[in-house]
């Protein structure tokens, strides 16, 4: 294939991608830009739909939804970027274990932080926490910051593999792991479900755009241009 094929695949690529963020970031932009005026309509809905939720409570249940949740807490999230940056710094994909990082820090952490000062949602206040949860409410940080997480490790691992069993094993593996991080909060009663759905609006936006601009520059100059990653890479 000529640099100029590559080049428009590249390039439809990247614009595909834009779209996909655009096109994820509208359940943001409808929560928000209704909670921004008046929370109420929306807290009315979310009370019905967390019902479904609540009704499901046992202690078993509990036990191992808060397990689930304690995934996506930032010191879980935070060792899991260290370690997963480790990897990629051990396999010489300098530049990806950076784009990594940063990506998680400013999205998962910087981000989220600002938008949840920017709106001061408070966290339900009609229904039992069954663990302790400070902070506000809009959007999950758990739900944004799993997307972020383990979405950028879905995309590694779909640039670094050669295996279409372990791409999609694990894609699937980490598919549900986000999913069931973010219903588990709506489960313990410490986000609204439009909290959650805003999140992983959210973090899938951000990731998205972070992968278009600069996620596939950097892995393909360190997956495609050089052998791929082996676990050969750690014993040289």
């Amino acid at each position: 294939m000529n640099q100029y094929s590559k080049q428009n695949i590249e390039n439809k690529t990247k614009k595909n991608l834009i779209i996909a963020a655009l096109i994820g970031f509208l359940p943001f932009l409808f929560i928000g830009g209704i909670g921004f005026f008046d929370w109420t309509s929306i807290t009315v809905q979310d009370y019905r739909i967390g019902a479904l939720f609540y009704n499901l409570r046992t202690p078993l249940r509990t036990t191992i939804v808060t397990i689930i949740t304690r995934i996506g807490d930032v010191q879980t999230q935070t060792i899991i970027t260290i370690i997963i940056m480790l990897i990629l710094f051990m396999a010489k994909k300098w530049r990806t274990g950076i784009w990594y990082g940063l990506t998680v820090l400013l999205g998962a952490a910087l981000l989220n932080n600002a938008i949840k000062n920017f709106y001061q949602r408070v966290r339900p206040e009609d229904i039992d926490h069954l663990i302790e949860q400070g902070g506000y409410s809009f959007p999950s940080g758990h739900s944004m910051g799993s997307i972020i997480v383990f979405g950028g490790m879905i995309f590694l691992v779909f640039q670094a593999s050669k295996s279409e069993a372990i791409k999609w094993s694990l894609g699937i593996f980490l598919g549900f792991l986000i999913l069931s991080i973010g219903l588990s909060r709506i489960y313990l009663g410490v986000h609204y479900p439009s909290d959650v759905l805003a999140g992983f609006s959210l973090g899938f936006t951000w990731l998205i755009l972070s992968i278009a601009f600069l996620g596939l520059k950097m892995t393909r100059k360190e997956f495609h241009t050089k052998k791929r990653y082996s676990f050969k890479d750690f014993s040289q």
